[in-house]
């Protein structure tokens, strides 16, 4: 697994209450499309909760909807990046 991991793993413990999904038997001809649909959950849940803070501050109303998103981007702590995950959380979330 690697040095690091071994290092961690003798001051942590971490290997040991996990040991049922580091010895668990994959069946054979398993490929990453397998793994697609935790993918699809992570992205949902990363969209369901960026969506949740940004309806904190956005305002739907035809005159301030635009200067809201502009205020979420310059005003907001990390509001930039919450609109960026959000927006490719989305649209890996369609691709997948």
């Amino acid at each position: 697994m690697g040095k690091v991991f071994y290092w961690i793993d003798g001051r942590f413990k971490v290997k040991e209450p996990h040991k049922f999904f580091f010895k668990r038997p994959i069946p054979p001809g398993l490929y990453y499309s397998y793994c697609l649909g935790g993918a699809a959950l992570t992205l949902f849940l990363l969209s369901a909760v960026t969506g949740l803070l940004l309806s904190s501050s956005y305002i739907p109303s035809e005159e301030q909807a635009y200067n809201s998103i502009i205020r979420i981007h310059d005003d907001v702590h990390l509001g930039w990046l919450v609109r960026s995950m959000h927006k490719w959380s989305a649209n890996l979330l369609i691709t997948l």
